[in-house]
């Protein structure tokens, strides 16, 4: 993992967690992976349990990440105390679809130039 870079954009040098926040819940971190420049947290929530997998090491084990984003979501919530109520079922999990995308189409400028 490496530190995101403070921009004139992103002053703080952070962003939302890929893997636990959404559009309305989001989680800051100022780390990235340092292979697929994904904001990943590097700490376990507080109501985590001691040893646990942190959301860069998730990410990059993950077999379905969608249900992986759904899990580190609801943990997220948990931890905040907040209850979620969504009637249509939708999970945001296009914003993750949206940020590989994002990853991808950054990956193929670097190659680019």
């Amino acid at each position: 993992a490496v530190k995101i870079p403070k921009s004139e954009n992103n002053k703080a040098g952070d962003r939302a967690c890929i893997l636990c926040s959404d559009s309305k819940v989001k989680r800051k971190t100022t780390w990235m992976c340092a292979t697929c420049h994904v904001p990943l947290c590097n700490k376990i929530l507080l109501n985590e349990e001691e040893g646990s997998k942190t959301h860069h090491d998730l990410w990059h084990m993950a077999n379905d990440l969608l249900a992986q984003h759904a899990i580190c979501h609801e943990q997220l919530i948990k931890s905040r105390g907040k209850k979620r109520e969504r009637p249509d079922g939708d999970n945001n999990c296009g914003d993750i679809q949206q940020e590989m995308d994002i990853t991808r189409e950054n990956e193929r400028d670097e190659e680019v130039n």
